[in-house]
C-alpha cells in the first residue's frame, strides 16, 4: 500500500479552494447547458454558445477537480487560467455592449479574473509548489 504524504491544514485548504473553483465553474456551466435552448444546427452560433462551449468548460472543470483531488498542483494553474480569461472577457464585453446597465459592476468580474490570475501566477508551475495567495 502506498503511503500518502502528510498534508498540512494550509495545503489542504488550498487544495479545497482550487476544488471549489473548478467545481463551481463546472456546476454553473452544467446548469447553463441544461437550461439553455437547443435544437440549433451545427452552423448556428447559438448551438456553439449553448451546447459546445458549456461542454468544453465542464470537461475542463472536471479535469481540474480530478487534479485537485489527486493533488496534482503542477497543472492547476494551467487549467484555471482559461477561466480567468473567460471572466475578464465577459466583464469587458458586458461593459462594451451594455455600458449603462453594467455600470461599475463589470469591475467585479475583472477583479475576480485578476484574483484568479494572481493565484495562478502564485502557484509556480516550475516549482510545483502552490502557495496561498495571502501568504
Amino acid at each position: 500500500m502506498r503511503s500518502i504524504p502528510h498534508e498540512t491544514l494550509a495545503t489542504s485548504g488550498i487544495r479545497l479552494a482550487w476544488l471549489a473553483v473548478f467545481a463551481g465553474h463546472g456546476a454553473v456551466f452544467a446548469m447553463w447547458w441544461w437550461v439553455s435552448p437547443g435544437g440549433f444546427g451545427l452552423t448556428h452560433i447559438r448551438f456553439w454558445s449553448n451546447r459546445g462551449v458549456p461542454v468544453v468548460v465542464v470537461i475542463a472543470a472536471g479535469c481540474g477537480a480530478v487534479a485537485a483531488l489527486a493533488r496534482r498542483r503542477d497543472i492547476w494553474p494551467w487549467l484555471a487560467a482559461p477561466f480567468a480569461g473567460m471572466w475578464a472577457s465577459a466583464a469587458v464585453s458586458s461593459k462594451v455592449l451594455f455600458p449603462i446597465s453594467a455600470g461599475h459592476r463589470w469591475l467585479l468580474g475583472l477583479l475576480g479574473a485578476g484574483i484568479l490570475v494572481a493565484w495562478c501566477l502564485r502557484c509556480g508551475v516550475s516549482t510545483g509548489r502552490c502557495a496561498s495567495p495571502w501568504s
